[in-house]
This record gives structure tokens, C-alpha cells and sequence, in this order.
């Protein structure tokens, strides 16, 4: 086989030289175990053309940049190798059939496989995606990714399995699926992830998840990167591309590499605003009807209440700088053990509401000393959990949700913010627990946010989401907004809330409305299903101002 490239090196001496070439496994060929005509002298650089060959047969070394050479010479410097056509060099012959067949040797290009492959003339990173478990987090769109290195970047690679007839790579739910990209050249120091999901094609049909390229929506939980050398970065996400029942996403997204602990990117995040943000709220509650029927009641205070099995509080902290929300959904199906579930829940809101007005400033720990005072007070049964906590000084909020209840923040474009439904499958959220098998605190989804003067955050448990699109929540917003403008934010907050419940609570008894509830089990059990989900309903407006 003939080497259809030369490598041209300039070096400082013979045996910098040496040890460059054994420090790769060359063996160089042109000149007595070095290179020819280089000069002895330390100080003096004489350049050189060398073919090599190595262990695994002739090669062709991709380097574009300067590389610091290991050499025990005292005067030895650097060396600069870099690629250049060979003259007199030959086509070099393709590989056979395999996810090598279409390379050149003189090719660019960086390919990926699902198969660990020797070196052969390229570099490999080995990539996990990880998709995340959230109602319908998973895709059949084509996915693409570039690495990006402080050398080079690897270029838009689409992840798809080499597999003779394999048009469509499936990242399912809870997935984590592993591929390796084989790129032409090092790319140094990997800085950053370019990932980002193929947009919708013109005139497909949105639901066609069946084809690749659909537009369906793709929830990343984290991408794990290990070069060459075996370093292992990771890159967090933990957010939705493209279009979703969670809202519109980008359809691309530079990720980062972990570097330092959320909290203290949490704790740290923004700045002091000039003048310290008001938020009032408004609260609606409402038992599932059935309940309703047996003589339950809901309860709605100044500071916290509840409703069958749903509990929330909001207060200030006692410094009245940090403003708490939080709603819990207890699990009602403990009751056919003789477990009040809605007493968890009651008591998770209790420690969280004392948290924060201790003035609590990380929204982790809240939620962390919350779930192990109730369990250490032996009460028995599980609930989801949310908690969100502004800053009014530096104008944040930060938001922890464990489970299907969740966080929505309006401004005047619309959506800013939403949090995803965590669940393990259809109908079974995340949820804290007196059982072993519960999921912790350190599970919850945590998000930070920043907030202006106009904001509005809606916080609430499924049966709200559940059974109110987006759209609807949107237009009812802007309208009481417009409405009562003339009134202060507190009637305002809870004008909102009420017209929120109130739709909620009618959509939840219709049998042939659309809902989001009715879109999930239709492509969760994959039949029709139309109508809204009986609940307890629990919505807190907060307007911010």
C-alpha cells in the first residue's frame, strides 16, 4: 500500500526527531532511524520531508497545529508537523464495506458508528446521548452534533446507526445510546457540543413520528464525551429541542462541559437589581369531584391550604427578600391502604414554607430539609413536589420540581419558561416517598430564571396542566391583564388564578375535549383518547412587578 500524503516536519534536531517518531509508533524510512539532512545544531531548524510508516501499516498523520514534542534534549523545541499533497503520490485505495466504505484517505469528513473500531486512520470520540424520561421525551428526528475542540471541530455529524436499512435512529425515553465519531484530525481541548435536531421538513405532517426528520419534540437529560486519550467530559442539558407539549424549543443548543456544582451556580446567579421587585399572588383550589361528593372541602389562607390531596404555601422570608410558592400533589391510592396521602403533602409544605422564611436562599435545600423532616416525623405516603423561590432583589427564581406538577412564567411574548413533566412512565411522576424506592430530592429538575418587572408565574399541580393547553392559559393571561389593568396585582393575580381554575376544572369534566391529558395516553398507549382527567386542581398566579 502506498501512502498517498507526506508528512512535512520541521524540527530543531535528529533527535527530536527520534523521539517524535517513536512517541507516535513511526518508524521513519527516508534516513537512518531519523530524519534526513536534519541538523544536529539545537538552535537551527531544517526542514524535511519524511514518509513514515507505523504499526498499523503506511499512514498519514492529520496535523494541523503545533504540538509540543517530548524530547530530553535540553535545546529541543516544538515541533511543527503539518499535511501537504505528496507529489508523486498515488490514489489511496478505499477501505471495504463496513461504515468506512465511503472514506477517502484524503478525506475531511468525520464519521460515526455504534461500533469500537481499531485506529485506522482516524481519531475516535466516543459520544453517549442520553435521552431524558419525561412524557414523551423521546425522538425519531434525525439528530445531528459537532464537537467542538480548542483545535478543531469535528463538523454536523448525524447520529444514526451504520446498519444496512436503518433510516431512522430511534432515541427512545430513558434511552442512552453510544456512538463514535472518527474524525480526521485531533481536536484538541473539547470546549462545547453543538447538538440540535433536524427542523421540520416542508409540508410534513407534525404527528409523522414514524419518519426521520418529523419535528417531534427531543428531551436531553446529558452528552458524555471521551477523547482519544480516554478523558471523560460531561455536558448537561436537561432541556427540550424542538416542538413539545412542554412549548416551541430551539431546535439547536451549545452545551458546555460541567464545571462547577448547581448550587453555586444557582446561589451566585444574577445581579442586584436598582430597585427590588413586588410580587403579589392569587390562589385557586379545587378537590376532585368525587370527593367533592363525600363532603370534602378545600382550604384557602393567607399562607398555605390545600385541596383533597394538593397542598401548597406561599410566603415572604422573614428578611423579605426572598418570596416562596410551592404546591405538592399527594398520591391518592394510598388511601386503599388506610394511608391519608394528602397528610404527606400537608406536611412537606409546612417544613418548605418554615424553610423559606428562615430565609432560606437555595431552592435545593428547601425542598431537601422538607422531604427528610416529614420522614423523619414517620408519616407515611408520597407526593410530588415543586418549589420556586424569587429573588426580588437580584430579580431570579429558582425552581426544583420533582413530578408532574410544574412551573409556567409568562411575559408579553408569551412562554419564557416551563418545566417538563418528570415521569417514569405514563401516569407514574416522580414522587417523594416514606418507601425505599422512592425517588429523592436530589431528582427534581432545577432551573434558574431571571424575571422583569410584567412577569408571570404560574405554578400549579397536573390537574392543572393537565387539562389546560398552553394557548388557552396564554390568552386568558393577557386578557384579565388587559381587563383589570386598572386594579392593583393582587386582584389581578387573583382574577387569573380563578379564571385558570375555573377552565381547568370545566375541561376536566368534558368527555371530547382535546386536552393535553388526552393527547399523552393517545400516543402513550397509542389508540384515540379525547376528554379531560378528573382531579384536585391547584393554581397560584404570582405577578411580578
Amino acid at each position: 500500500m502506498t501512502c498517498s500524503w507526506l508528512t512535512r516536519v520541521t524540527l530543531s534536531s535528529r533527535r527530536l526527531a527520534r523521539d517524535w517518531g517513536q512517541g507516535l509508533g513511526v518508524r521513519c524510512i527516508t534516513g537512518g532511524g531519523g530524519l534526513p539532512n536534519a541538523r544536529a545544531d539545537a538552535d537551527a531548524d531544517a526542514k524535511v520531508v519524511a514518509v513514515a510508516e507505523n504499526d498499523f501499516g503506511w499512514r498519514s498523520f492529520h496535523f494541523n497545529a503545533f504540538y509540543t514534542a517530548k524530547s530530553t534534549h535540553p535545546g529541543a523545541r516544538s515541533a511543527r508537523v503539518e499535511e501537504v499533497p505528496a507529489e508523486d503520490a498515488s490514489p489511496a485505495p478505499r477501505p471495504g464495506p463496513g461504515p468506512y466504505a465511503d472514506m477517502s484517505k484524503d478525506s475531511m469528513a468525520t464519521f460515526v458508528t455504534t461500533e469500537n473500531h481499531p485506529f485506522q486512520e482516524r481519531f475516535e470520540y466516543k459520544v453517549e446521548v442520553q435521552t431524558g424520561e419525561l412524557r414523551g421525551a423521546g425522538t425519531t428526528s434525525n439528530v445531528h452534533i459537532n464537537l467542538v475542540g480548542n483545535l478543531h471541530h469535528s463538523g454536523k455529524c448525524l447520529l444514526r446507526s451504520p446498519e444496512e436499512g436503518n433510516d431512522i435512529e430511534e432515541f427512545k425515553t430513558g434511552s442512552n445510546k453510544t456512538f463514535y465519531l472518527l474524525t480526521p484530525s485531533l481536536l484538541g481541548r473539547v470546549s462545547g457540543i453543538e447538538l440540535s435536531l433536524e427542523p421540520l421538513e416542508e409540508g410534513k405532517d407534525p404527528e409523522d413520528s414514524k419518519q426521520p426528520g418529523g419535528g417531534e419534540g427531543w428531551y436531553v437529560e446529558k452528552v458524555i464525551v471521551y477523547s482519544p486519550t480516554g478523558k471523560r467530559l460531561e455536558f448537561p442539558c436537561k432541556c427540550w429541542f424542538g416542538r413539545s407539549d412542554s412549548g416551541a424549543y430551539p431546535l439547536s443548543r451549545k452545551l458546555i462541559p460541567f464545571v462547577q456544582p448547581m448550587l453555586e451556580r444557582l446561589t451566585s446567579f444574577g445581579r442586584i437589581l436598582p430597585k427590588q421587585l413586588s410580587v403579589q399572588s392569587g390562589v385557586f383550589v379545587s378537590p376532585h369531584p368525587s370527593k367533592v361528593k363525600k363532603g370534602v372541602k378545600a382550604k384557602n389562607c393567607k399562607e398555605d391550604g390545600h385541596a383533597g390531596e394538593d397542598a401548597y404555601f406561599k410566603c415572604f422570608s422573614e428578611n423579605g427578600k426572598t418570596y416562596g410558592i410551592g404546591v405538592a400533589d399527594g398520591v391518592y391510592m394510598w388511601s386503599e391502604y388506610g394511608i391519608d396521602a394528602g397528610q404527606f403533602s400537608k406536611a412537606l409544605m409546612t417544613v418548605a414554607k418554615e424553610e423559606v422564611f428562615k430565609n432560606a436562599i437555595s431552592v435545593t435545600e428547601v425542598i431537601k430539609r422538607a422531604v427528610d423532616s416529614v420522614k423523619q416525623e414517620s408519616i407515611r405516603g408520597s407526593s410530588t413536589l415543586c418549589c420556586c423561590l424569587v429573588d426580588t432583589v437580584r430579580g431570579t427564581a429558582q425552581i426544583a420540581n420533582l413530578g408532574d406538577s410544574g412551573v409556567v412564567i409568562l411575559n408579553e411574548s408569551g412562554v419564557k419558561f416551563k418545566t417538563p413533566q418528570q415521569e417514569h412512565s405514563f401516569g407514574y411522576p416522580f414522587q417523594v416517598g416514606h418507601q425505599e424506592q422512592s425517588d429523592r430530592p436530589e431528582d427534581a429538575l432545577v432551573s434558574a430564571v431571571g424575571l422583569e418587572s410584567g412577569d408571570i408565574v404560574i405554578v400549579g399541580t397536573d390537574g392543572l396542566f393537565d387539562n389546560l393547553a398552553e394557548e388557552d392559559a396564554i390568552t386568558m393571561a393577557f386578557d384579565v391583564q388587559k381587563l383589570f389593568s386598572d386594579s392593583c396585582m393582587g386582584t389581578r393575580a387573583t382574577r387569573l388564578a380563578n379564571e385558570l381554575g375555573n377552565r381547568a376544572f370545566l375541561n376536566s369534566m368534558d368527555k371530547w375535549m382535546e386536552t393535553p391529558y388526552s393527547k399523552a395516553a393517545t400516543e402513550a398507549f397509542d389508540m384515540v383518547y379525547s376528554g379531560g382527567k378528573k382531579d384536585d386542581i391547584t393554581v397560584i398566579v404570582s405577578i411580578v412587578e
